[in-house]
């Protein structure tokens, strides 16, 4: 299945929430701004289906947070650590990778506030213009 596009974070997660949620469905949303659409970059941050972080059989809205040292995130790492929002994450390694995430179950307005912040206070995004987000349907949850 092709994903499905926006250019509205919110219009994202409303599709995520209306259409795969209640079908069980896992899904990855990538979520890319201005400057890494310029450079042809991976998503700036990823939302994903709980289970595809805590393998516990929910779908609900998870933002994850990958900090590879290989792709230049190490200052995003070190901004992220110091905020107060890196205290209400879980922090995992996948892949030898420091990870964040956090559950925010099917929330979008506080999914919103949330990638709102680490865009301003990590990323340096002053506002949600330009942004594009892609939604991919990762079929159902296979606990």
């Amino acid at each position: 299945m092709a994903a499905a596009k926006f250019d509205n974070i919110e219009e994202a997660f409303q599709f995520a929430v209306g259409k795969l949620v209640p079908r069980n469905h896992c899904y990855i949303i990538d979520v890319r701004g201005p400057s890494e659409i310029a450079e042809s970059k991976a998503a700036t941050v990823q939302v994903v289906a709980e289970n595809m972080v805590y393998e516990n059989g929910a779908v609900g809205l998870t933002i994850h947070l990958p900090f590879d040292p290989t792709s230049g995130t190490f200052q995003e790492l070190v901004k992220f650590v110091g905020t107060d929002l890196a205290e209400r994450c879980n922090e995992f390694k996948y892949d030898g990778i420091p990870c964040f995430a956090l559950r925010v179950g099917t929330d979008v307005l506080m999914a919103e506030k949330v990638l709102r912040f680490i865009l301003l206070h990590v990323y340096g995004y002053g506002n949600l213009a330009g942004f594009e987000c892609e939604v991919f349907d990762e079929g159902p949850v296979n606990k």
